[in-house]
């Protein structure tokens, strides 16, 4: 029996996808808005964004196999010291309405070792979680007048697939171990 583990968080936001598609394909380059840099180890490609480019952010390495521009970026992990995970993450913008989007992440880890789950529930999800709320929270401020990087308090996006998902602020676990488990996972890269 396989298991996999799927983590998915999603927002729409306030504008045609055609506002933030710039960002999405900007994601790691010099001009990145959409990525939470301030508080999370930054994300680097090995070249500019296409099919075959290889990336990582701490010590998760991975390749864009999938790309459609402005749409969606399907990277497929790779094996690195730390870790070797099967599966991929996934940044999908869709269109709502002419005036709404939705920008969606999935991860998927099939098979994980023992090891790699017992990992990714106490260390890597709650700050996973983090990190994606914290980019998508940049999305809805480059999509409008609240500033990027601001909290989203309103209650009103959708809930996350995943436990350790706080919609109005860090969970206490994750303000408690970040300053601790950061370092670590960037040592390990």
């Amino acid at each position: 029996m396989t298991t996999t583990i799927v983590n998915r968080h999603e927002r729409t936001l306030p504008a045609g996808s055609e506002v933030l598609a710039p960002s999405l394909d900007g994601l790691g380059s010099s001009t990145d808005r959409l990525w939470p840099h301030r508080d999370w180890p930054a994300i680097e490609f090995e070249g500019a964004i296409g099919i075959g480019v290889e990336g990582r952010h701490g010590p998760i390495h991975y390749r864009l196999t999938e790309y459609e521009p402005g749409r969606l970026l399907h990277f497929t992990f790779l094996p690195s010291l730390t870790l070797e995970p099967r599966g991929h993450h996934r940044f999908e913008l869709h269109p709502v309405s002419a005036a709404r989007s939705l920008l969606r992440h999935e991860l998927q880890l099939v098979d994980p070792s023992p090891g790699v789950v017992l990992m990714w529930h106490l260390v890597i999800e709650p700050l996973h979680d983090a990190l994606i709320e914290d980019l998508l929270d940049n999305a809805v401020g480059l999509t409008s007048d609240r500033a990027a990087g601001s909290r989203d308090t309103s209650g009103t996006a959708p809930a996350s697939v995943g436990s350790g998902v706080c919609r109005t602020g860090w969970s206490r676990r994750v303000r408690l171990m970040r300053p601790v488990a950061l370092p670590l996972l960037a040592s390990l890269g």
